[in-house]
């Protein structure tokens, strides 16, 4: 093998890296546009604005500080 067959060697594998980088940057636009859509669907559907009340109470009952005072509310 050639010092010049290396080379081309080498081109060809920096194209099929360049196209590999051009894939994974569409892959990640993709995605980008996945998760802007599914914030929308979240922020105007009633389901969430119903929902986030639940996951605060939730997120409030089960803190270790609210467990504790619950507890000591319950023993007193």
């Amino acid at each position: 093998m050639s010092f010049r067959d290396l080379l081309a060697s080498f081109g060809d594998l920096l194209v099929s890296f360049r196209d590999l980088l051009v894939s994974f940057g569409v892959l990640l636009v993709s995605f980008g546009l996945l998760l802007v859509s599914f914030r929308d669907l979240l922020v105007n559907s009633s389901f969430s604005r119903e929902f986030l009340p639940f996951t605060r109470f939730f997120a409030k009952c089960h803190h270790p500080v609210s467990i504790s005072s619950k507890v000591q509310s319950h023993l007193s």
